[in-house]
């Protein structure tokens, strides 16, 4: 295939200082070259020039594609009554609405110049989303809010999601915050990881809160999960953080 030359005012390479009036050459969808634009010239059969900036797309770390649409709940405030304000507006959400709203986010990604995302998906539609798009990295399957009673469903979900198309992306599995899962639920999620040889990524210690729950069986997570009817072993207390806790497991 011929080579393509992409100009701009100013070239920022990995590797080194900006370079005004830089190029990158591709071929094959590789890059074969960076430097002057000038020099490259020659070695391509077509030329596209932006008058600004050309850099390496950008890799955002933790995402949430599909919750696109409801990014307008992303304010200053306790964590828990952010994501008690996430689950009310999705609770309704369709397959198609879902869909919906990981497709906005990654155009939003793309727009913002990010190639790479590492996405928590609560959904299947995420996963197929981001591969389609050609965003680079993993998508996390989350699991949340389960005790013993749901275990059986929600692991066949999961264990069915990473099986969703996914060229060029890896699917693995998040369980979330200790406090919001059962005991022998992560035990089974980490099972399941390991005997489908998928990536695994928790969530920990991302609040105060789940502090006092592990150790004292009070504060927001237990309020939650007694009014939720949740039978999370952990609501005894005792454990002395949550990583311990997780090393305990």
């Amino acid at each position: 295939m011929p080579a393509t030359l992409y100009s701009a005012s100013v070239v920022c390479p990995m590797s080194g200082p900006p370079l005004p009036d830089g190029g990158v050459l591709v071929a094959d969808g590789v890059i074969v070259a960076v430097g002057d634009a000038s020099r490259l010239e020659s070695d391509a059969a077509r030329r596209h020039h932006i008058d600004g900036v050309l850099l390496p797309g950008l890799v955002n770390g933790h995402t949430h594609l599909e919750l696109a649409d409801a990014s307008a709940l992303a304010v200053r405030g306790p964590f828990n009554a952010w994501m008690s304000a996430v689950e009310r507006t999705v609770v309704g959400w369709s397959d198609e609405r879902w869909g919906r709203s990981a497709h906005a986010g990654v155009l939003q990604s793309l727009r913002a110049g990010t190639t790479a995302v590492f996405d928590t998906v609560t959904r299947g539609p995420a996963v197929p989303a981001a591969s389609r798009a050609g965003l680079a990295g993993d998508s996390f399957v989350e699991v949340d809010d389960v005790d013993a009673h749901g275990a059986d469903a929600v692991l066949a979900q999961v264990e069915h999601a990473l099986t969703l198309p996914a060229q060029g992306r890896r699917v693995g599995i998040a369980p979330t915050a200790a406090p919001r899962l059962g005991t022998g639920v992560l035990q089974s999620l980490a099972a399941l990881a390991k005997r489908s040889e998928a990536p695994l990524q928790i969530h920990a210690a991302q609040a105060p809160a789940e502090t006092t729950a592990l150790r004292e069986g009070t504060g927001a997570f237990a309020e939650r999960a007694r009014e939720h009817g949740r039978s999370f072993e952990w609501l005894e207390g005792g454990a002395p953080t949550p990583v311990r806790y997780l090393e305990a497991l």
